[in-house]
């Protein structure tokens, strides 16, 4: 079977044309820096001209034009001006092998070339961070951080907030270029493929390399509703109660009372004013805790698999449908490692997870609210079924 086309990244960070990989970057420390340093003289410059402009029309009469203040605000716009424009950006020639840094005021200036002829594997990683602030709740963020080996040492590529998907599309565009093997250990089991793969379905893959294919084995205590039907498999993962929504409003309504009391007694304000004010400022610090609490209680799923397609219905990431040709991986991201420090987030009341069912065009997330049996079993079961409605008629 042919292996499809790789689709166009118009739509990500990273741009394809032809043979490279480009990216001119938006937001990196030292490039905010450098906008946020120009952005001053920008200003004064500005302000100035637009003053000794009025004056030397006479605008306002009392106001004077001065040569030396004009040509200030020019030098200040000017230097401003250029700053803003600095952009950085990074090129993967795929004929030439090289990786190019540049930097330029709206296009490419200075660059440093890095030779590729002993690129191997692609390799995504992720790092999560914790981020607390002084009054607030501690979020977690994952950074996903796209790898390649060259010469026995590893090139950091790129690195994406939150985004595993991007991490995936970028990777797989480097592996598609280098004719380098891609591996995601980001998820279980880790994804292992040579670069001609990449675009090959789930289910063909097990067909044409002859892989066993996973045997469910059911858990004694499985919470999953399977219905078999001509069509073929419909599975219901049914409400979990994963949360109390009403724990957080609990907390809420302690810290209203703890400010209010502050407004009164300390500070003596008035009670027209401390209770609103009390009520307000508690229930945003609550609102997101609230919510995610609210999500994972009223989390429901239902998975439909046909030979053409699995559809995913989740009152958490919503609907979505993966045809089968396109469907090439289904891995769980495990989240276990730092749930208890998502204090805002859904993902702290997930047992261990979510199972991915990965296309180019998208993924669908589900089984949030199952244990690790069940996620094992859910999995092997969906992979066994994939691969027989892959089979030809």
């Amino acid at each position: 079977m042919p292996i499809a086309k790789p689709p166009a990244m118009s739509r990500h960070v990273w741009k394809s044309q032809g043979r490279t990989l480009s990216r001119t970057y938006q937001r990196t420390d030292l490039l905010q820096g450098i906008h946020l340093a120009a952005s001053l003289p920008l200003f004064v410059g500005t302000l100035t001209l637009v003053v000794q402009v009025m004056a030397r029309l006479e605008v306002i009469p009392s106001m004077e034009f001065s040569l030396s203040w004009a040509l200030f605000g020019g030098a200040c716009f000017l230097s401003g001006l250029v700053g803003m424009l600095v952009q950085k950006g990074r090129v993967l020639d795929g004929d030439t092998r090289t990786l190019t840094d540049w930097w330029g005021l709206a296009r490419p200036m200075l660059r440093d070339v890095l030779s590729l002829a002993k690129a191997g594997a692609v390799e995504i990683t992720r790092e999560s961070k914790v981020h607390k602030g002084r009054h607030g709740p501690r979020l977690v963020e994952d950074v996903y951080e796209v790898h390649l080996r060259v010469s026995n040492r590893s090139l950091l590529v790129d690195r994406f907030l939150d985004d595993p998907e991007e991490a995936r599309w970028t990777a797989e565009g480097v592996s598609r270029l280098l004719g380098s093997d891609f591996r995601d250990k980001t998820v279980s089991p880790p994804v292992l493929k040579k670069s001609r793969e990449l675009d090959e379905s789930l289910g063909q893959r097990y067909l044409r390399t002859g892989r066993p294919v996973p045997k469910p084995r059911r858990p004694s205590a499985c919470r999953l509703r399977c219905l078999e039907s001509p069509e073929g498999l419909e599975v219901r993962i049914p409400r979990a109660n994963l949360a109390n929504p009403w724990k957080p409003v609990g907390s809420a309504l302690g810290m209203a009372l703890f400010l209010l009391l502050l407004l009164v007694f300390v500070w003596q304000e008035s009670w027209g004013f401390s209770v609103p004010t009390a009520l307000v400022v508690g229930g945003l610090m609550e609102a997101r805790a609230t919510w995610s609490s609210w999500q994972a209680r009223r989390l429901t799923e239902t998975l439909r698999l046909t030979r053409q397609a699995l559809r995913v219905e989740s009152t958490l990431y919503g609907n979505h449908e993966i045809p089968l040709r396109e469907l090439e991986d289904l891995v769980l991201r495990d989240v276990r490692g730092d749930k208890a420090r998502r204090e805002v987030q859904i993902e702290r009341f997930f047992p261990v997870g979510v199972l991915c069912a990965r296309s180019d065009r998208g993924q669908a997330c589900f089984g949030g609210a199952l244990g690790l049996e069940e996620l094992h079993y859910l999995q092997a079961l969906l992979v066994e079924r994939i691969v027989e409605l892959s089979r030809p008629v």
